[in-house]
């Protein structure tokens, strides 16, 4: 069963003594603000500082924000604006878009007024309005790798009801046309003695607060009488719930979207220099959920990304195919492997005797790692697929190839292969040359066929299918640039302790640079400045003897002044020069400049 995910998830690679990892930010960004308001002051805040208040797309960006709220309720966008009284039909499954109509005669009659908000189809595919708190049969959707498959329920529940089951144990309530008019299921529902069944079809007067028309909703009940509460709350619970307007409660904001199609077609190191001059670099997609926020941007042909291939063996580099998952320095490889035996052998495969390379157009089992299930996560397959066919296989089905030393010597996993020692089977460890051109190592690839030939085209493209494909740099394509803005420049001057006090009240703190994409943002930043230089959020500890960055990462990331060797004290702090190639100089921390903090 495929798992539906639509928006990015936002993931946390936090620094341990001697590993330098990097944060990874999604493509929406979110902005939990403790601080209680009313919806109208809320929306005002985060239109003045941000984009405007939060837009829900779906069940990750819900599940998103409810891991940031431990108690209580905070505001969304959702809001009934009270001088439109005409109701907008939306379908259930979030990006299924609202075309023709199939009502049946005097439909809809929305009798008793202004009740009947959710809709049933009969045998002949013809639709009736309905009360939302009447039991009814229903249809689900399910997505699966080779076709579609629709699950008819015979026990009846009201709409939520019926919603609730088909997001918790198959995809949505079947929606949109494509679906509806499928000869499987007209075929199937003539052979019940039904007279309807719930569709995924609702009306209602609830609207964003930044004018998306986001069908998504996730009421803890649907309500017959759209409710007379203008604002929707978020609970922990990751259901929603209407709310006075003028009570005060904590509120989600969000930055606008940070990816941008160019529709300008460029060589690949035009668009590279184009969304350094302009953005913050060519874009680097993190997951699937990226890939499809992509995706649905391009409408004919491909775009650039950032990923282009230093050729060469030594150029390769080990990934896990699961994102966010670490190549560690444990490995356990079989005897004299890796060994490129008969060329280059870029995936490995796994038997009794530990890990072997072999080349990746190769037929074997396979093992997939399932997130959602308890008592099978580990899923052996004994159909022999090459290495991309099983990758696409566990990430449609599951979550992915098995990955990662948590996932590979976990109990669970030894006791269930050890019947099946003597065979080979693919697991989630690749690697290639490819890179990112902010230099991110982000490990995800969407590869139509990953090659053993390491490729000797040296960029990537994405393709409307979500699938990529290498071409050759000197082609001219549009492209996707991504703006960076978690940090903001203040032009106000204080010694470094007042300028960390201000970062924290204000924003999240003094920003921290791990990479050379913060770096560049960094350095745009400097630029404004009012002062020579501007604090970042590095000092030197004398109780452990060592510099770190205010949130906690480790000195990875370097770019001293040449020549300049950092002075070592309980007093100094690290600046960031205006000018000069905006290199980091040690100073004492009671000088006074201007300074850089993360947002929140």
């Amino acid at each position: 069963m495929l798992v539906v995910s639509a928006a990015p998830t936002l993931q946390y690679l936090h620094a341990v003594l001697g590993q330098c990892l990097f944060l990874v930010w999604p493509l929406h960004v979110y902005y939990f603000i403790d601080e209680r308001m009313t919806w109208k002051n809320a929306q005002s805040y985060c239109r003045k500082n941000y984009t405007d208040l939060a837009t829900v797309y779906d069940m990750n960006d819900t599940q998103r924000l409810s891991e940031s709220v431990r108690t209580g309720e905070a505001w969304i966008g959702l809001h009934i604006n009270e001088s439109q009284e005409n109701m907008v039909w939306h379908w259930s499954q979030p990006g299924v878009e609202v075309t023709e109509c199939f009502w049946d005669n005097d439909q809809p009659n929305n009798q008793p007024i202004n009740t009947e908000n959710c809709v049933m189809i009969n045998k002949n595919n013809k639709w009736h309005d309905e009360k939302c708190s009447v039991s009814r049969a229903f249809i689900c959707y399910d997505k699966e790798q080779y076709n579609d498959t629709y699950v008819i329920h015979h026990d009846k529940k009201n709409w939520s009801e019926a919603q609730r089951h088909c997001r918790e144990k198959h995809t949505d309530l079947v929606s949109g046309l494509v679906q509806l008019q499928d000869n499987n299921l007209m075929s199937e529902i003539q052979k019940f003695e039904v007279d309807f069944w719930w569709i995924g079809l609702f009306r209602d007067s609830w609207r964003w607060s930044d004018g998306s028309n986001a069908s998504f909703r996730n009421w803890k009940s649907f309500k017959d009488d759209n409710s007379k509460k203008c604002a929707v709350t978020l609970l922990p619970s990751q259901k929603w719930e209407s709310r006075a307007c003028d009570q005060k409660r904590p509120f989600f904001c969000y930055r606008g979207e940070n990816m941008i199609l160019i529709n300008e077609p460029k060589t690949w190191e035009e668009a590279q220099r184009y969304c350094r001059e302009n953005y913050t670099d060519l874009a680097t997609v993190y997951d699937m959920n990226d890939t499809q926020r992509l995706s649905e941007s391009v409408n004919t042909d491909k775009a650039w990304i950032g990923l282009y291939s230093v050729p060469g063996k030594d150029n390769r580099v080990w990934h896990w195919s699961q994102p966010g998952v670490e190549v560690t320095w444990k490995e356990f490889w079989a005897v004299s492997q890796p060994n490129d035996r008969g060329g280059s052998q870029n995936c490995v495969a796994m038997d009794r005797n530990g890990w072997n390379d072999r080349k990746c157009c190769r037929d074997f089992a396979f093992i997939c790692y399932d997130e959602e299930q308890y008592n099978d996560t580990y899923v052996i397959h004994h159909d022999k697929k090459n290495w991309s066919e099983a990758q696409r296989h566990c990430r449609e089905n599951h979550t992915d190839l098995v990955s990662g030393l948590d996932q590979l010597l976990d109990k669970n996993f030894r006791s269930k292969i050890q019947n099946h020692g003597n065979s080979f089977h693919w697991i989630g460890l690749f690697r290639d040359s490819w890179r990112w051109s902010d230099g991110r190592n982000a490990s995800f690839r969407n590869w139509k066929s990953f090659k053993d030939d390491d490729s000797k085209k040296c960029a990537v493209t994405l393709l409307p299918s979500q699938k990529w494909e290498s071409c050759a740099c000197n082609q001219k394509r549009p492209f996707f640039c991504y703006r960076e803005e978690n940090m903001i420049l203040i032009k106000k001057s204080k010694t470094w302790g007042e300028a960390s006090d201000y970062c924290i009240q204000h924003h999240r703190g003094l920003v921290s640079i791990t990479d050379p994409s913060q770096q560049r943002w960094a350095a745009e930043k400097a630029k404004e400045a009012n002062t020579d230089y501007v604090w970042l959020g590095l000092r030197y500890t004398c109780v452990l003897d060592l510099w770190f960055w205010v949130n906690d990462e480790l000195l990875c990331y370097k770019n001293w002044a040449s020549g300049e060797e950092p002075v070592e004290g309980c007093d100094r702090a690290v600046a960031m020069s205006r000018g000069g190639g905006n290199k980091w100089h040690t100073k004492n921390d009671t000088e006074s400049f201007n300074f850089i903090c993360a947002l929140r």
